[in-house]
């Protein structure tokens, strides 16, 4: 059976990148985790792991709508975080940089759904999910009253 070309190219793409972005978070919540000590370090590497394995479940998400439109998912290895984080701040931080990049790359992916209205319900509400974990972070690194 000959294979077709595939549709929408361009959510296809923004797929590709919300892909790759949810494997380095798998990654980097992952390493983030093994980073944390102190008195508060059972909480936010409960925290940390549960975003690990939310953002695999995000990857495999992305990728299925990839299948879906005729495409072939590329799973990559995510480069290193760069510098290891010196206070549980940081990690915070490095966590909510990652939340606010998955919530432009899903708004980019709501921009290109074109008709695909099932695309669009997706991405809207993976734009929801990740503000909601961006905002929690918020909450985390705010001072105390």
């Amino acid at each position: 059976m000959p294979r077709t070309a595939p549709r929408n190219v361009k959510a296809i793409d923004a797929l590709q990148a919300v892909l790759d972005a949810e494997m380095s978070g798998v990654a980097l919540y992952t390493h983030l985790s093994f980073r944390v000590f102190g008195p508060q370090m059972q909480g936010i590497i409960t925290h940390l792991r549960t975003q690990a394995a939310e953002s695999l479940t995000h990857a495999l998400a992305a990728g299925d709508r990839m299948t879906r439109l005729g495409a072939v998912p590329a799973v990559r290895v995510p480069p290193e975080i760069g510098h290891e984080p010196r206070s549980l701040e940081e990690v915070l931080r490095i966590s909510l940089v990652h939340e606010r990049n998955a919530v432009d790359l899903y708004r980019a992916l709501m921009a290109v759904a074109g008709e695909d209205v099932p695309l669009e319900e997706y991405a809207r509400s993976m734009v929801a999910t990740e503000s909601d974990h961006a905002s929690e972070l918020e909450l985390m690194l705010r001072p105390m009253a």
